[in-house]
Formats: structure tokens, sequence, C-alpha cells
């Protein structure tokens, strides 16, 4: 048996949160999730070894390509897989950043009528109409069971699905209703992103499809909308064991993260990890 231990690293800190078993390590070193500290978005970088596996979301500026800049010596920048889990600015700007200067191999949203003027800048360049980008494959629909494998690392959409997203050539209500939610498997490690997706449509979420890939509790939940109330279903929470969730955050004016969503947590006995407290959260999985 070889012990398998999952670290929490923040900015000035290192604590060992748990160990566990598992039969068998892939050839390589184990990944690192990280929860960048970009404020009140999302940013969300996969890493293994040198290499930046993958990047989910990119916060509404640019330092989380500032914080991957550490990865491309020489502005050698490589991502494997970018996924935009909706077009909101706190998601969507610091991916623009990297997009313009970064060879990104596989680019995934499921597109939507959504208008801003930085959505349109990001299709331009997708489109390559304000840019030189080469081998890219953009996938413009990511939805409910699909899944990119690399090695043992896996990542599946659990929501939205096919006739959730069909038909939304005219402008949605909100984005979101259609926030992409994944779940990153590696060996018997999980975790489950929900990007900003609202109680109402968390019934909607494959919960059998995260059933299969599920090895026990989940060890890590990234908290809905930063925390907002609106995006706290206790019915679907219920369901899950969770090990540690982290709240994405920084200073607003939306009340994130809702007092009532931190005490369901902690009342649950849950870990709970803010990035407005402890930084930047990255969770080592070897």
């Amino acid at each position: 048996m070889i012990n398998k231990m999952y670290v929490l690293l923040t900015t000035g800190a290192f604590l060992v949160l748990g160990s566990f078993y598992f039969p068998a390590l892939s050839q390589k070193t184990g990944l690192i999730l990280h929860f960048l500290d970009v404020g009140n978005g999302d940013a969300i970088a996969i890493t293994q070894e040198a290499n930046v596996l993958a990047v989910v979301d990119g916060g509404p500026d640019y330092y989380s390509d500032y914080f991957l800049s550490r990865y491309f010596p020489l502005l050698n920048c490589n991502i494997k897989y970018m996924f935009l889990t909706h077009p909101h600015a706190d998601h969507l700007k610091g991916l623009t950043r990297m997009l313009s200067h970064c060879e990104v191999e596989n680019v995934y949203e499921n597109k939507i009528g959504y208008t801003s003027k930085l959505y349109g800048f990001w299709h331009s360049l997708l489109d390559g109409k304000i840019s030189s980008i080469s081998n890219l494959v953009y996938n413009t629909e990511f939805t409910s069971g699909s899944v990119v494998r690399l090695d043992n690392l896996k990542i599946i959409s659990l929501y939205p699905t096919k006739d959730i997203v069909k038909g939304l050539d005219t402008r949605v209500a909100s984005a979101n209703d259609v926030s992409m939610v994944l779940l990153i498997d590696y060996l018997d490690f999980e975790a489950l992103l929900m990007a900003d997706i609202e109680a109402k449509n968390q019934e909607l979420i494959d919960f059998d499809l995260l059933d299969v890939y599920l090895d026990g509790s989940l060890e890590v939940l990234k908290v809905p909308h930063h925390g907002s109330k609106n995006a706290l279903n206790t019915s679907f929470f219920d369901k899950l064991t969770i090990d540690k969730a982290i709240v994405t955050t920084g200073p607003n004016d939306y009340g994130h993260p809702s007092p009532t969503v931190l005490d369901y947590f902690t009342k649950r006995g849950v870990t709970l990890l803010r990035t407005d407290v402890e930084g930047d959260i990255a969770i080592s999985v070897r």
C-alpha cells in the first residue's frame, strides 16, 4: 500500500489535512489543484510537475496569468485544457490574457447568447480575428457526460445538459444558469467545481453520473457562486460526504460569502477554506 496524502498549501502556510490509502500512483508525481486568490471570482489551475494541465476560469483580472507564469520558462507558455464555465467577467478576463500569448491546445465552453465586450473579445481571439492562434481545438459544447482524459486524470461535465444549452442562441436570463459544473477525478481523489450555479439548477446536476466516478467521500468542493446564499441547495449537498469546501471570494458588495452558507458547512464538520482568508490555496494529491 502507498500512503496517499492531501496537503493544503497556502501563501505562507503548510498544513497536512489528512492521509488515505490507494493502490497505485501514476508514473509522474501527483497533481496540484490551485484555487487562486483573484478576489470575488474564480480561477483554478491543475498542474503536474512543471506542466499546466488545465485551467478552469481565469478570474476578473490578470493575476491568474501572472501566477502561472512561473511554470513557463522563457515564456514557453503551454496549457493543455482551458475551460470557461460561463462568460461573466469575474471568470473570463484572466483567460483572455492567457489565450493572447499562450499555446493553448484545447478550449471548452458552452457557447451561449450572452453579450458583453469582453465575451466578444474572447471569441475574436478564438476565431483568429485578432490573433494568430494555431493548432487550437475549440469546443463550443461541453455538456453533461462529456469527458476529457489525460493518463489518470479525468475532467467530467455534470451540467448543463445538451437540452439546456440547445437553442441558447438568444440572450439568456442569467449566465449563472448555464454554469459548467465539472468533476475532477484523479485515481481515488475527486473535486467538484460548481462555478456559479444557483440553488434551483443544482437539482438538474447529473448526480447518477457523479456517483459513477465518486470513490466514497468528495475530497474537495468548490462552493458555488463565491458562497452566495442563493447558491445553497442543502438537499443537493446533503447527499454528499464532503471533506473540504473551498470558497473563492474577495472584497465585494454582494455579501459573499453568506454566513448561512458558512454555518451550513461548519455544522456538518466540513473543513472550510477561503481565498480571502488563506490567499492562494493548493491541494496536493500524491
